[in-house]
């Protein structure tokens, strides 16, 4: 009796040994990927940020920190509303969160705000994380773009040699 006790005690230790040993194993493997996947997320030239349910940031990548001017620790003290001036928040609430609530998703443009006060134009993605209450935002600096399409817009509508407006503008403002 005392043998078979022992067996028994022996194999449910080395049982449980065996399960901790393994959910070591996979925890450290855990623990690599998640290091892996957050070094891929800060080398992405996109600002990615993850919010809570109460909007309040758990995540930024590098380049979502770049983009506002505030360090890692700074942006986990603040929601994605200190990004935006009131306006904007209440722009964002009407159509994005909306849409974010009835269908998962939005993408458009908004004016973000750095932490110096500068204001620039930018592409939004905001999508909900499944199984849980958070949400994803993505970001794209479109400063060089606006600049970009203004100056094709000015030239299309202005004179190359003199500057002046051309008979297309003309034509515009007549209408």
């Amino acid at each position: 009796i005392v043998f078979g006790a022992n067996v028994i005690i022996g194999w449910m230790l080395g049982n449980h040994l065996d399960k901790y040993v393994s959910s070591k194993k996979e925890l450290g493997s855990t623990k690599s990927t998640l290091i892996d996947y957050t070094f891929a997320l800060d080398f992405v030239s996109l600002g990615i940020g993850i919010t809570n349910e109460k909007g309040e940031f758990e995540f930024v990548n590098k380049a979502h920190q770049d983009l506002y001017g505030y360090n890692l620790n700074e942006f986990l003290t603040k929601t994605w509303r200190d990004c935006y001036s009131p306006e904007t928040v209440e722009q964002l609430n009407n159509q994005a969160i909306t849409q974010l609530r009835k269908y998962g998703k939005w993408q458009g443009e908004a004016k973000g705000i750095r932490k110096d006060g500068s204001i620039f134009p930018q592409e939004l993605l905001i999508s909900n994380i499944e199984g849980s209450k958070k949400v994803i935002c993505v970001i794209r600096d479109i400063t060089e773009q606006q600049q970009y399409l203004n100056y094709i817009e000015h030239i299309a509508e202005h004179n190359d040699l003199t500057k002046l407006p051309n008979r297309r503008k003309l034509l515009t403002d007549l209408d």
